[in-house]
């Protein structure tokens, strides 16, 4: 898949070669990383399930500050791996999130 953008002088062209597809279920209040696996990336694309009935809030590992309500997702920039986002949940414990991950 190839994403183009354009300006008047100069385009820029991304391209990725892999798209890492997962979920993460059983989570609370306490923070945890959206993956444990070992993923190298250049953007995440992280949503709070739909089925959820708690929002949640994503972040890194010491602080999580944006809120998503359940169906909402967020697409982070992130030159790394996929296991440095996190999130956490207002309620529950068996809440689920889901992610894409472009390497």
């Amino acid at each position: 898949m190839t994403k183009k953008t354009g300006g008047a002088s100069q385009s820029v062209m991304e391209t990725f070669t892999v798209l890492h597809d997962g979920y993460r279920t059983g989570l609370g209040t306490g923070a945890n990383p959206i993956t444990t696996d070992r993923i190298d990336c250049f953007q995440v694309i992280v949503q709070n399930d739909p089925g959820n009935a708690n929002n949640m809030y994503i972040g890194n590992a010491t602080s999580q500050s944006i809120v998503l309500t359940p169906g909402q997702s967020e697409t982070i920039p992130l030159s790394g791996r996929v296991g440095q986002v996190y999130v956490r949940f207002v309620a529950g414990t068996d809440n689920r999130v889901n992610w894409h991950a472009m390497g």
